[in-house]
């Protein structure tokens, strides 16, 4: 009997340090996951969360599924399958915060599944309307779908919703974009939302306002598209959301392929935002194809390359930056550092 009591005492105690190990575990890189999902970003590979249990526990401390944290690097690296099972698996683990079906609409979305985004998007959406994330994609779908009806009843709702959700800059400037991708330049509905959004935001930043006003009024071939679209991704920068910055640039790209601060402006985004292929293709245009020689380009990919404990190549670009003259960022300074 004795025997038998150390035994139950001892099983009870492995199971509470089994558990114990994992909770402490999930709770050390939750943060990191969290952040990267707060940000739009991906600075960390498979490899960082690979002794993280999805199952247990199953929710992180916002109560947002651990599983949802994990798909999206899944989906980042074109794991669409494992991505979508996490997500689909998600909605099970939390059914009322909405964001697994948010990212599923993201998912089919950009695999070309509009009738699956539209499901899951407008599910986020009217579960819970006042989330920029939740908005954004079924403004997405709205456009693609051209449902301009759907659009304006749903926008509608969001100034009805409160003070708050009014307030929000995000909602009318969505809206304004998708009805100008739906209904193109000079439309009424469009100019007269920004007029109302510039009433009521007199603080926003008018030359940013002003580029979007004149894309908006005008046709394509009238004025530079790309200028307007790099001032939006200007914007994104500064609110540090740099995987749409990047984006941004890349638009103006497909209006302005000539511009080589373009390519400089969605590379040093993309690295920023942790996606060292694209940065590295984007530096090595304007490296390789434009050369204006200011050395910018060179700093930042040396810097990049360092990172990557590739030295003798990053420093190479740095020695190049500091002889190009390049002043930004203390280019000499980090070349001592590093390299000397």
């Amino acid at each position: 009997m004795k025997f038998f009591k150390i035994f139950i005492i001892f099983l009870l105690l492995s199971t509470t340090v089994y558990i114990n190990n994992k909770s402490f575990i999930s709770s050390r890189i939750q943060p990191f996951l969290l952040a990267d999902f707060n940000e739009n970003m991906f600075r960390y590979n498979m490899e960082f969360f690979k002794d993280l249990d999805i199952d247990f526990p199953n929710l992180s401390g916002t109560a947002l599924p651990i599983k949802v944290l994990v798909g999206r690097y899944y989906k980042n690296i074109d794991s669409i399958e494992q991505a979508k099972k996490l997500f689909k698996d998600a909605i099970r683990d939390n059914p009322y915060i909405k964001s697994p079906e948010a990212q599923l609409a993201y998912l089919y979305y950009d695999n070309q599944d509009y009738d699956s985004a539209y499901y899951y998007a407008m599910d986020a959406f009217y579960s819970i309307p006042d989330n920029n994330v939740h908005r954004d994609v079924y403004f997405k779908v709205l456009t693609k779908r051209k449902d301009t009806i759907e659009l304006q009843k749903s926008f509608e709702l969001l100034m009805n919703l409160s003070e708050e959700s009014r307030g929000n800059e995000s909602h009318w400037l969505g809206y304004a974009d998708a009805k100008y991708q739906i209904s193109g330049p000079k439309n009424k509905d469009v100019l007269n939302t920004l007029d109302k959004f510039q009433e009521k935001f007199p603080n926003y930043d008018q030359d940013l306002l002003n580029g979007i006003r004149t894309l908006y009024k005008s046709k394509v071939s009238d004025i530079s598209i790309g200028e307007s679209f790099s001032k939006r991704g200007d914007q994104y920068f500064k609110e540090k959301n740099y995987l749409y910055a990047a984006e941004e640039y890349e638009f103006a790209l497909a209006f302005a392929a000539e511009e080589y601060a373009y390519y400089e402006n969605a590379a040093i985004s993309y690295y920023l935002a942790d996606n060292i292929d694209k940065a590295i293709k984007y530096f090595d245009k304007v490296i390789y194809d434009f050369k204006p020689g200011d050395g910018k380009s060179e700093f930042y990919k040396g810097i990049l390359l360092i990172e990557l404990d590739s030295l003798k190549p990053g420093c190479d670009l740095l020695k190049k930056s500091v002889e190009m003259e390049f002043s930004g960022s203390g280019s000499l300074d980090v070349y001592n550092n590093f390299c000397n």
